[in-house]
């Protein structure tokens, strides 16, 4: 048996709940609500599409029916991020936001349609156009650069075994710089380039999923190598584990599991898919060769 701080219902939990006057945040821990707080005074009127919270959980991004808020957690305040348009005949633009990777700095981030956005003070950076499908993207340390691939339209109806031509450029103005394959390498295969990576997932060179924690000490992987439900726990000193995710997310296709470190001591990751319930899974001791897995 796990002691306790191996038991996942010893794990506190915060829940934002929105209720007609704001935002609510619930601490839980052992299946109980010990503490309830307004998080940000509001009304909302409409359904809420999705969310993001940055990594440092400093900022919420919400997107609702037809316009985008940043809450700042540590203030209570909230700004408009999009608005969408109302036109005299009646008729109007939904200009909603999908966040798909956080910057480094934790202010900015990549949105859908390529958009760049800047969440303090809340404002699009940059619309980054590209003469076919961009397929990856990521974040240079300094949170100023971004680099991308762009599949040519010639090869995006064919399987190519070449890699797309990469681009590196700034986050406001500046004309794209292609990448040499040396630069290219680095970005695929360093530490700390990949924690901040997005990627369609079909690219040649696309390497494993990754789940970092907030120090990037630690990281998950699926590997495409591994069997279905596998999860390798890496270290950047080196060490090596593998974990057995629990039946209920033990499905067959890969691409519908998500995972994300959510303790920095990195003891826990959370496993999931679109379908099934969460589950809590615990690293333990990386040299350790069993693994013990809590249903959440």
């Amino acid at each position: 048996m796990p002691g306790q701080k191996d038991d996942a219902s010893t794990l506190p939990i915060r829940l934002w709940v929105p209720r007609a006057d704001g935002l609510m945040w619930y601490y839980i821990r052992e299946g109980k609500v010990y503490r309830q707080e307004l998080a940000c005074k509001m009304q909302f009127y409409s359904y809420i599409r999705r969310v993001s919270l940055s990594p440092n959980r400093r900022y919420l991004l919400v997107s609702l029916h037809a316009e985008t808020l940043v809450i700042d957690t540590a203030t209570g305040k909230w700004r408009n991020l999009t608005r969408s348009k109302r036109y005299p005949d009646g008729s109007y633009t939904i200009d909603v936001v999908d966040v798909r990777s956080w910057a480094p700095n934790n202010r900015y981030f990549l949105a859908d349609y390529w958009r760049i956005f800047s969440v303090d003070p809340p404002r699009l950076l940059r619309l980054v156009n590209a003469s076919g499908s961009i397929e990856w993207f990521g974040w240079y340390p300094d949170s100023r650069q971004i680099y991308y691939a762009v599949r040519p339209p010639k090869q995006q109806k064919v399987a190519s075994l070449n890699p797309p031509p990469f681009y590196r450029a700034p986050i406001t103005r500046g004309t794209p710089q292609r990448l040499s394959a040396q630069e290219v390498k680095r970005l695929l295969t360093d530490w700390d380039y990949l924690a901040f990576a997005w990627s369609r997932g079909d690219l040649i060179v696309s390497p494993h999923y990754y789940a970092y924690t907030l120090n990037r000490k630690v990281r998950v992987a699926q590997d495409s190598k591994l069997e279905p439900g596998q999860i390798l726990v890496e270290r950047r000193s080196g060490e090596k584990r593998m974990l057995q995710a629990p039946k209920s997310v033990n499905v067959r296709l890969r691409c519908v599991i998500s995972m994300r470190v959510i303790r920095t001591c990195s003891l826990w990751i959370v496993i999931g898919t679109f379908m099934l319930p969460a589950s809590l899974i615990t690293t333990g001791h990386i040299s350790d060769t069993s693994a013990d897995c809590c249903q959440a």
